[in-house]
């Protein structure tokens, strides 16, 4: 009877290591030919929060501004992977104007400050852990980009990479 319990636990293990490294990939992909800059234009939702670090945000304060939002989690393997390119995404644009935003999804403060801190995340998050603020985005599951220009449009989505953002952000002239 230890053999099949041993089994039993050997194959519910196997099921739920599986569902972790998976559930990052569970993001839908948009419409044919909307990923990248090729989306369509639409309005930016506003929103508001409280930051990782408990202070109040309102998106609104990003107006006239061009905007990343970077939907993450700390607990999700691609994310960690892609973290150190959106870093260097950040450490070149952020001087030239553009403000990144964390959207730390279905997580809570402690983790996401342990992630930020140990990557040295050059911006602050917000606390999505309802996922509200992927909702009102269209947002699966991370990791997720989000372009928005500085008239609060949606300009470009990037579904788990990095690539092709800079080039955006330097044909919109930042």
């Amino acid at each position: 009877m230890s053999v099949f319990r041993a089994g039993y636990r050997a194959a519910a293990l196997a099921a739920c290591l599986a569902c972790v490294l998976t559930s990052c990939s569970l993001q839908t992909t948009p419409a044919a030919g909307a990923v990248g800059a090729n989306v369509p234009h639409t309005p930016a939702p506003a929103f508001s929060g409280k930051l990782v670090t408990g202070a109040p945000f309102s998106s609104t304060s990003f107006r006239g501004h061009v905007v990343i939002l970077d939907f993450w989690g700390s607990w999700c393997g691609p994310c960690q992977a892609e973290q150190p390119h959106i870093t260097a995404l950040a450490r070149t644009f952020i001087p030239k104007g553009v403000r990144f935003l964390g959207i730390d999804e279905r997580d809570n403060d402690a983790s996401a400050l342990a992630f930020i801190q140990a990557d040295h995340v050059p911006y602050t998050s917000i606390n999505d852990a309802s996922a509200a603020v992927a909702g009102l985005y269209g947002v699966d599951a991370p990791p997720y980009i989000i372009v928005i220009n500085a008239h609060s449009v949606i300009v470009g989505r990037y579904l788990g990479t990095t690539a092709g953002i800079a080039q955006q952000l330097r044909s919109m002239g930042v």
